[in-house]
């Protein structure tokens, strides 16, 4: 899984929509962001769970964090930012990507199910 998950992370921090999610908001000259969201992520951390490879052990969880960081740069910016359009793009490239994917849990599942008839 965590192959799959690298590459994902690769393919995403070549995007040219991926620059405002590269550090942390800057607690400085934007300190409202995290009054207003609760759980911020950026790709730092999501690169450090990927390097403890403990913390991603299912594709939801993945996602999840991934997903995370497109809607909080859509609830926080501005419908016209520059932000607001970077997280639109990333979260449609999410989509596009995350489904395309055949995961090893699911093929496991559909074999199960096959077992159990």
């Amino acid at each position: 899984l965590h192959v799959i998950f690298w590459k994902i992370y690769i393919e995403l921090t070549k995007e040219l929509f991926i620059w405002p999610f590269i550090q942390p908001v800057d607690r400085i000259t934007t300190h409202e962001y995290y009054t207003l969201i609760r759980d911020p992520i950026d790709m730092t951390v999501i690169k450090a769970r990927l390097k403890s490879e403990t913390f991603y052990i299912t594709p939801l969880i993945f996602r999840a964090d991934l997903m995370r960081m497109a809607e909080n740069a859509l609830q926080f910016n501005s419908r016209v930012s520059i932000y607001f359009h970077a997280a639109l793009n990333l979260k449609n490239s999410l989509e596009e990507k995350l489904t395309q994917i055949i995961w090893p849990e699911e093929q496991y599942d559909e074999e199960d199910e096959d077992s159990e008839d």
